[in-house]
């Protein structure tokens, strides 16, 4: 039976922090893609009477001129719909492109559904078909929001023939102003690639200094046990590191365009926060039926749990709890460079109960077993 000195739990929690600092550094200091200077929108700016150039269509708004050239929409009652799009042919595109934008809204009431609000879309077509499976949004606003510039890379498509940016009321009410409006494409960085396996690697020998002599410990009292053990921990890494299917994981948050870095500190390492603790959810735990990522990360911190309790590696199960939230907090942190992933606490909760399920019936098990006996 493993213990744990005071020593030994401070240097797996410094161990773990100064791994997470770095790889949040590293993620602002390294983005994956970075934006060329050339503005898509071949009139990007709203002059005076409304937003020349851009296709009009929906229920009738008000359309003004504000401050900072920008265009308002202000729609009164719920139930209409106003959007003003551009369109731009997939051959001017490259394989990712930044949408950013400068936005504010104004007594935004939402609709019934989530979508229902102010909102800057940038949407994927194959020939006249929408393809909304793909990300489509860059914010969406609803009450009171100050003036924010927004940035975020979309991925472009095999078969997108072209693509739509808007600015939308979507069965609202109230205003949405939007006062600059840039499309950008991008390039990757090649610095990126390198420091993404510098990370991975570094979790990796992490998840091993934290379990790799508990595996040997399992191995010797049972090589079925502990090579089990070993692959369910294989797996959770493997399966981690893998490319997603999300394949608009929010990637970075720093850009370049023209001659001047637009960093915003501020800003950034709020966007790299929200990214970094990012939820999809609306609930802690996924609702039933649970999707599959949420199956798979029950299942696997449900096994690793149950193998480590039946191997007798600890003597506190607030212990193993522990290291498990750790190994669990560091894949999620290992997928800020893992892509087409996102980071999400959703999936720490869900590893967790994972866990603690593991860890119970691992007890009945013990239970039984001592009854038998």
């Amino acid at each position: 039976m493993i213990k744990y000195s005071s020593p030994t739990l401070t240097l797996y929690v410094s161990v773990f922090l100064f791994l997470a600092l770095t790889t949040i550094v590293f993620y602002l200091l390294f983005p994956a893609y970075k934006a060329v200077d050339k503005q898509l929108l071949s009139k990007p700016s709203f002059a005076e009477g409304g937003p020349q150039g851009w296709e009009i269509g929906g229920d009738i708004a008000l359309i003004s001129k504000p401050q900072e050239g920008g265009v308002q929409m202000t729609l009164t009652e719920k139930g209409n719909s106003y959007l003003v799009s551009r369109e731009i042919a997939s051959t001017r595109l490259n394989k990712v492109v930044l949408l950013r934008a400068k936005l504010s809204s104004e007594n935004i009431q939402p609709g019934v559904k989530d979508w229902e609000k102010g909102r800057i879309l940038l949407i994927q077509y194959t020939g006249d078909q929408a393809l909304w499976k793909y990300k489509h949004e860059l914010v969406r606003l609803s009450g009171n929001t100050p003036v924010k510039e927004y940035a975020l890379f979309f991925i472009m498509q095999p078969e997108t023939t072209h693509i739509k940016v808007g600015i939308e009321l979507k069965n609202c009410s109230g205003s949405i102003s939007c006062y600059s409006c840039g499309l950008y494409n991008a390039i990757e960085v090649n610095e990126h690639h390198y420091v993404q396996w510098g990370i991975i690697v570094l979790w990796f020998m992490y998840c091993m200094f934290l379990f790799g002599f508990r595996i040997l410990k399992a191995a010797k009292q049972s090589k079925l046990m502990g090579t089990a053990l070993a692959l369910v921990l294989i797996i959770i890494f493997v399966g981690t590191s893998l490319p997603g299917k999300d394949q608009n994981a929010f990637q970075t948050i720093s850009y370049k365009v023209g001659d001047s870095q637009n960093t915003q500190l501020a800003v950034e390492i709020g966007q790299a926060f929200n990214t970094i603790f990012h939820s999809e959810k609306q609930h802690i735990l996924p609702q039933y039926p649970l999707d599959t990522n949420a199956k798979f990360h029950f299942i696997l911190f449900f096994l690793v749990a149950m193998l480590l309790m039946l191997n007798s590696a600890y003597d506190n199960i607030l212990l193993l709890c522990f290291d498990l939230l750790l190994l669990a907090c560091s894949t999620e942190f290992m997928q800020l460079f893992v892509w087409g992933r996102r980071t999400s606490l959703d999936d720490v909760c869900m590893d967790m109960f994972g866990c603690c399920v593991g860890v119970g019936v691992a007890w009945l098990i013990s239970s039984l077993n001592c009854c038998k006996k």
